[in-house]
């Protein structure tokens, strides 16, 4: 048997398209080739692999590097171990772990053919065609992309981050060519881009560099898929990345800005007011959609949904128009007339649409208005103003309203005197004539009546005075004036 020449080889395993590479200083092997057809002792290929050295497995456009110490070995039933010489029947085989000690397990089994090894590998039970031949002279690259933020708000912006990995200290040159597919496309492509972001040129040092896409502000929410390819260079292979493991993110809804305010923060009782929302969204996708109305009654903190159908008011639905930017719309409810005075609070609640959240205001800040009492008339006139001849005498009074609420309460009556000239009366220095009396009426006015006085001198002025509770819709008067209210007696008994 001819004595075994010893040459220096590298190999690369091609899994389809998949390739196992050495690094320029992996292994050492001693090659003898003969042909096996004419020697019933086959000569075969003699391998010796240095421990330590680094190998590359490239399957597709994935590389992995790993040190032969420790996870790789050539073996047959002759020789065992990291390093020997193989003198099989032409069988070889390669067992290789990736990561830790107890990581994945592939084999491949190879048997020489036209100065190759070739062979079934095996990777997880699924078993492919395979071959190792010495290497080609080029460099095994891997292309990672990533978005910088995996959930944007609309709005803001995203950019895909693409590093392409070599080996060795030769640098990756080239460009990377972005692009963005709206969708979860799986994955993207060019054909189904629908944004060209342009090529960006790859820069770096040692077996890594990188590139940073152009900012990406998608006009609406959803998925959207970056893709980065890699236009290679004159050692590194053209590849891409477009998978939406890698490469995808999503736009959520903002919660757009909404002021909702009356149009007047006070009104008289009778008078309209009404509400209106100013929906405030970002950049130039304007707001869409309605905004829901509602009114609650007394210092609602704040007005709610539930305390609108607690006594309150539901003004129903109205749609937003407007454009602009900042993109704004806007909506007005419709008109609300108290029945009553008092504190009242509106409630927007903007129901959003595809690109913005809902979101609503019925803050007591901003929403609520005061509803006051229209002016209130109350005039007081005695029975008889003179010439009682010792009879008693009454007090009638009188509260006018509007917007046809008839007022309701009490009126209470006192009476000052005996003076010799008229003299304004006060509860406090009256005499109170009576109980409080209940006024009663309809339409705008009720009146009241107060019992019977009898003056105890004559040639002597007395005066009545009134003066009217208030209710929920108007609030308290009085009249004591010394024209309506005095009345002066002349006559004895």
């Amino acid at each position: 048997m001819r004595r075994l020449a010893r040459v220096t080889s590298v190999f690369v395993l091609c899994l389809s398209a998949a390739v196992l590479t050495t690094a320029a200083s992996a292994a050492s092997a001693s090659i003898a080739a003969a042909s096996s057809a004419r020697s019933t002792h086959t000569k075969v290929k003699v391998a010796r692999v240095k421990p330590g050295s680094t190998w590359t497995l490239k399957i597709g456009s994935t590389c992995e590097s790993d040190s032969f110490a420790g996870r790789h070995k050539f073996s047959d039933v002759a020789v065992k171990g990291d390093t020997g010489t193989y003198k099989g029947r032409g069988t070889l085989t390669m067992t290789w772990k990736t990561g830790s000690s107890t990581g994945a397990v592939f084999k491949g089994t190879f048997v020489t053919a036209n100065d190759d090894y070739v062979g079934p590998y095996v990777d997880g039970g699924q078993s492919q065609s395979a071959i190792l031949v010495r290497a080609a002279a080029f460099g095994c690259d891997v292309l990672t992309t990533a978005p910088e933020s995996n959930s944007i708000v609309l709005g803001s912006s995203d950019i895909d981050t693409a590093t392409v990995g070599g080996q060795g200290a030769v640098t990756p040159t080239g460009t990377i060519h972005f692009y963005v597919c709206s969708g979860n496309t799986n994955p993207c492509t060019t054909g189904s881009a629908v944004d060209d972001l342009g090529t960006v040129a790859l820069a770096g040092s040692g077996s890594s560099a990188n590139a940073l896409s152009p900012p990406y502000a998608p006009t609406t929410t959803g998925s959207y898929c970056f893709l980065g390819v890699y236009s290679g260079d004159g050692h590194y292979a053209s590849l891409s990345d477009g998978s939406t493991t890698d490469e995808c993110f999503t736009v959520t809804p903002p919660l757009p800005g909404l002021v909702t305010h009356p149009a007047s923060s006070s009104i008289s009782l009778g008078s309209a007011d009404s509400d209106t929302a100013t929906v405030t969204g970002t950049g130039e996708v304007t707001p869409t959609g309605t905004v829901h109305f509602y009114e609650c009654k007394g210092n609602a903190n704040p007005c709610t949904t539930s305390r609108a159908a607690n006594g309150g008011t539901d003004l129903g639905s109205v749609a937003l128009t407007g454009s602009g930017t900042p993109a704004t719309a806007t909506a007005t409810s419709t008109s609300f007339t108290a029945p009553s005075s008092g504190t009242y609070c509106f409630l927007g609640v903007y129901s959003g649409d595809t690109n913005y959240g809902s979101t609503s205001d019925g803050s007591t800040t901003d929403e609520c208005f005061t509803v006051t009492s229209s002016t209130l008339g109350i005039t007081t006139t005695p029975t008889k103003s003179t010439d009682l001849n010792g009879q008693s005498n009454t007090d009638n009074a009188t509260v006018t309203g509007a917007h046809g609420i008839t007022p309701s309460g009490t009126v209470t009556f006192y009476v000052c005197g005996p003076d010799a000239t008229p003299v304004a009366c006060t509860a406090a220095t009256g005499t109170l004539v009576g109980p409080p009396v209940t006024i009663a009426g309809s339409g705008d006015t009720a009146t009241a009546k107060s019992a019977a006085f009898t003056p105890t001198t004559v040639f002597d002025y007395y005066c009545f005075f009134a003066v009217y509770s208030g209710d929920g819709t108007y609030p308290s008067a009085s009249d004591g004036s010394t024209t309506d209210e005095c009345f002066y007696d002349t006559s004895p008994p």
